[in-house]
């Protein structure tokens, strides 16, 4: 019993150091609309004119060596869309904000990590 703990405490400590490695690869950061190359700010308004909604949040993220921009926006009815433009300004891709999506698979995970413990 205690030989599995402390695997798990080293699985675990793996994990961590793991995510810090991949987390340093990335750069993420927030960046004002008026600060965006100008092809970038044109795409991202074309995308929110075009679904009649106004640009929230803009995040610039770099991976590998590729910059993106992200940009949250949101129609009249409140639905959420999120904008991923690259630096010369080409459209990646546009797809829905679903956030209770997310909280519902978020659940899910955390009760079946429970679920394990308790079956232990």
């Amino acid at each position: 019993m205690r030989n599995k703990q402390t695997i798990r405490t080293l699985v675990i400590a793996l994990a961590l150091g793991a995510g810090t490695t991949f987390a340093e690869e990335e750069k993420d950061e927030k960046i004002p609309f008026a600060s965006l190359p100008a092809a970038v700010q044109k795409t991202i308004q074309a995308e929110a004119d075009a679904k009649s909604a106004t640009i929230g949040d803009v995040e610039k993220e770099t991976e590998k060596g590729k910059t993106e921009y992200e940009a949250e926006i949101t129609r009249k009815d409140g639905k959420k869309f999120e904008v991923v433009v690259a630096e010369d300004g080409s459209l990646i891709k546009t797809k829905a904000d679903d956030d209770k999506k997310e909280e519902k698979e978020h659940e899910k995970g955390a009760k079946e990590e429970e679920e394990e413990e308790d079956g232990e």
